[in-house]
């Protein structure tokens, strides 16, 4: 059972290792600390949950004192040994690394002014250290859910984690975004205190002064995914023709995880005729949703422009070489008339324009077509996808099909009119 026990939770600190190392690092610093006590010892385990708390918050200054307070207790109050190197290094077991060392730099006992003692300290910390893309925002993607009335789950069983990869991929991609793994999360936070518990020298318990939650999260409901064949017969020519139609409809919301609020929501719904797979829906709806939240939340800005070529603060895989946008200009700021709250700025489209290259962090654009002149633009310009126009569906094109077949036959009747 014990080794069990350990075995679980040494995975869980190499998961929590291999999740974090690109949000985070561990260092040590030294800070100095004051504390007092009725005895020397009481003052000197004050000044260390103060440097603790210093670094880490109190949190984890609550758990260390009363790490520091069992080796105290198990010193039987012998003053000698408190000052010893082997006292040091037991203070650095019981706080699992939080507390590496210390050194008393002055100390004063009980005087006619003061009953209590005195002490000043250095002390060094293990601290976690945030990466500036634990400064991004913080959002994750939980598993979609399936509408009750739903009429095939089992391809929406087969679309829902290769779209939710797909969409989180994508915001990744777009490095606008810090994306955390919820579901590796929603495991850990049930293990969490394990690796607290005694056996276990980690100096990972600094991390749960700094821990990584998430501002927003996504949530949805797959309303249907479906999957059919229909045959349809020209009446021209009698030829049948046989098409696969896959169909996905879902709605997705983003929460603010701190207010319960939702923050923007969308529907998406899409059905192709060419006999494309429930993967490839997957993978589309994924693109198109992550497409849609990261315009909503951080559209692509112009950051520089050079006559007729455009600078873009978006690269990587989020942007394809050849695509057009729309070019719009920032005017006023405008609020809601009825709760004052606003509502973002008038964007004013003047123009279109065409990725010519894809850099890493950054693309480039040239101008298509301008109403201005961009040099006498003085505020800020941003560039939106052009909505993509419908494909005809397959009853549609054979529809099309067939008038083009009678429109061929009554110029041939008419060619051939004197000859009947």
């Amino acid at each position: 059972m014990f080794k069990s026990k350990s075995f679980r939770v040494v995975l869980l600190i190499l998961s929590l290792v291999a999740s974090s190392n690109t949000f985070a690092k561990m260092e040590f610093v030294t800070v100095p600390s004051q504390g007092t006590g009725t005895s020397r010892a009481d003052a000197i385990k004050d000044a260390l949950q103060e440097a603790v708390g210093q670094v880490n918050g109190a949190q984890i200054a609550a758990e260390t004192s009363k790490a520091v307070t069992e080796s105290y207790k198990e010193t039987n109050g012998q003053e000698d040994h408190k000052m010893t190197e082997d006292f040091k290094r037991d203070i650095a077991t019981k706080t699992k690394g939080v507390i590496r060392t210390y050194d008393v730099l002055s100390e004063q006992g009980p005087t006619p002014e003061l009953s209590l003692w005195q002490v000043s300290l250095n002390v060094t910390v293990a601290k976690y250290k945030l990466s500036k893309q634990a400064d991004r925002l913080r959002m994750a993607v939980v598993p979609f859910t399936f509408s009750p009335t739903i009429k095939n789950k089992r391809r929406a069983a087969e679309f829902e984690p290769s779209f939710v990869n797909t969409l989180v991929s994508y915001l990744t991609q777009t490095r606008r975004f810090a994306m955390l793994d919820r579901q590796l999360m929603g495991k850990q936070q049930a293990e969490l205190k394990l690796i607290q518990g005694e056996n276990f020298r980690t100096e990972e318990m600094a991390r749960l002064g700094n821990q990584l939650g998430t501002d927003y999260l996504i949530s949805g409901t797959i309303d249907d995914v479906n999957q059919t064949s229909n045959t349809i017969t020209m009446r021209t020519t009698g030829k049948k023709i046989t098409t696969v139609t896959t169909s996905v409809n879902l709605s997705y919301r983003i929460f603010d995880v701190a207010t319960g609020l939702i923050k923007f929501s969308g529907t998406y719904t899409d059905i192709i005729e060419d006999g494309a797979n429930v993967m490839t829906m997957a993978k589309s709806a994924g693109d198109k949703i992550g497409q849609d939240i990261l315009n909503a939340i951080f559209p692509i800005s112009v950051v520089s422009v050079n006559g007729k070529n455009l600078t873009l603060g978006q690269g990587g895989v989020t942007v394809k070489q050849g695509v057009q946008y729309k070019l719009i200009q920032y005017g006023n700021k405008i609020f809601d008339p009825n709760t004052k709250e606003s509502l973002g700025f008038e964007e004013i489209e003047i123009g279109i324009v065409k990725i010519i290259s894809v850099q890493a962090k950054t693309s480039v654009a040239v101008v298509v077509k301008s109403t201005i002149n961009l040099a006498q633009v003085n505020s800020r310009m941003i560039v939106r996808p052009i909505p993509a126009k419908k494909k005809a569906t397959a009853k549609q094109a054979v529809i099309a099909l067939e008038k083009e077949s009678e429109k061929e036959m009554d110029s041939f009747e008419k060619e051939n009119e004197d000859e009947w």
